[in-house]
């Protein structure tokens, strides 16, 4: 990781004034920041030495976001350059992310609501040619209306990176990469790799705690070459999409589709 940000509440980025900061990643700092227009984003200010690769990444995620128009990413406000360090805002989803949901006791309709979300937004990714990589739970927020969001593109594989079957390593949180991702080589990067992620986070509301939690980083390969089983009480056919999405072999594993969440008048 680059150095930690030395900015705070207060201090600019372009003509941005940072509120507080809300997190940090390998690739950057994110703010709750307001632009010149008074709108509230979330900036995100790559670190202070970051190296070439970590650079390039960064500028890959704002040209994605540029080229982006799809329903549960949020929009790009803005991007520029602070003293060497690239930065961009976009809309702030406020809510919950899917890491605090899990333990939350959501009823199996409310989990499948959210997996549904979620499925039809990383459909859109990939109708673009576009694989997210990292659909971990505190990559996925949830806002006040229900409404499902993408959050950070800083690892995901894009057209110019050989389109959809890009050989790669295992970006992102481990514990939701698929089995493929452990090889080596590791295999081909694909809209399987999200269905993987997704059954994860499917497993991980229904539980009501993280995937994988008592198997050691070392033995994650061997302990994904079994489909996740959801509890018991899991109905169908939720029950049998946690194990489809989560197959060992990716040919087996169904694509992903966009939905559209009924409105409450029932249009």
């Amino acid at each position: 990781m680059g150095a930690v940000s030395e900015l705070g509440s207060g201090d600019r980025v372009g003509g941005w004034e940072l509120v507080w900061q809300l997190g940090q990643g390998a690739q950057g700092t994110v703010f709750r920041a307001t632009g010149p227009d008074g709108r509230t984003g979330a900036l995100k200010l790559a670190h202070g030495g970051a190296g070439e690769g970590a650079r390039a990444r960064f500028a890959r995620e704002i040209r994605l976001r540029t080229e982006l128009r799809i329903p549960g990413l949020p929009e790009l406000l803005d991007h520029g350059d602070h003293q060497g360090r690239p930065w961009f805002a976009t809309a702030l989803v406020e809510g919950r992310a899917v890491q605090a949901l899990i333990g939350a006791r959501l009823s199996t309709g409310a989990v499948s609501t959210v997996i549904r979300g979620v499925a039809s937004a990383v459909a859109g990714l990939h109708a673009a040619g576009v694989v997210h990589r990292d659909l971990s739970p505190g990559n996925v927020r949830v806002d006040e209306g229900g409404d499902v969001w993408l959050l950070d593109l800083g690892v995901a594989a894009g057209p110019d990176d050989g389109g959809l079957t890009r050989d790669g390593g295992a970006p992102g949180a481990r514990t939701h990469a698929p089995p493929e991702a452990f090889g080596d080589p590791p295999g081909a990067v694909g809209p399987a790799w999200d269905a993987y992620a997704v059954g994860v986070l499917a497993w991980e509301l229904l539980s009501g705690q993280p995937a994988w939690a008592e198997v050691a980083p070392s033995d994650l390969r061997a302990a994904k070459q079994q489909p996740l089983r959801a509890p018991a009480t899991t109905p169908e056919p939720l029950a049998s999409l946690v194990s489809a999405l989560t197959h060992p072999d990716p040919a087996q594993r169904p694509p992903l589709r966009p939905w559209r969440r009924p409105s409450p008048c029932g249009r």
